[in-house]
């Protein structure tokens, strides 16, 4: 005897329950890993689910360990693309804190500023040109190794060799101490 059609869906329904209580455990553990906090790795755990037992009433299911993580790791991927766009927030109490002291800061981290300013500028013009464009190109404008051997009509390996001979100078030029006299 063959079921009814009206129970498909509650049989599918029970079959994809009996398969995340099987598997929920070992994905809870992948995505705490994942995600390094519990509460995040419940949330996502739990919209994994529904989103199985979205497709589990809709068709069989040959995998559904596979799907599972499948569709946790899509989570988690959307989930660090909304973090990255999140808005931030801050402590009001705190921001009211520096405010009152914004005119110590202030000519601190200005002064800091405008010193290291001129280091990194004065390191710059004792280095060659070719150093100078491509570590300007890489770190001011952000392009890639590959965008800066386009545009300069040089070799990858050689954009690379400027890039890290660039760099090394700047740390010969700079210990922890700060800049060298």
């Amino acid at each position: 005897m063959t079921p009814n059609r009206s129970d498909e869906p509650e049989s599918l329904r029970a079959t994809a329950q009996e398969a995340f209580e099987q598997y929920r455990e070992r994905l809870h553990r992948f995505l705490v890993y994942r995600l390094r906090n519990s509460r995040d790795a419940d949330d996502i755990s739990q919209d994994a689910y529904l989103r199985f037992l979205q497709i589990s009433t809709q068709e069989t299911i040959r995998e559904p360990q596979a799907l599972l993580y499948r569709l946790a790791s899509n989570l988690v991927y959307e989930f660090h693309v909304r973090q990255r766009r999140s808005h931030v927030t801050f402590d009001s109490e705190v921001a009211d804190g520096l405010a009152d002291r914004s005119d110590d800061i202030w000519r601190d981290e200005v002064g800091e500023r405008i010193s290291s300013a001129q280091q990194i500028e004065a390191v710059l013009r004792r280095m060659p040109k070719s150093y100078q464009i491509v570590l300007l190109l890489r770190k001011r404008d952000g392009l890639s190794p590959e965008e800066i051997a386009q545009r300069l009509n040089l070799s990858k390996a050689t954009v690379y060799t400027y890039l890290i001979r660039a760099v090394a100078l700047f740390k010969n030029e700079f210990d922890s101490s700060g800049p060298k006299a």
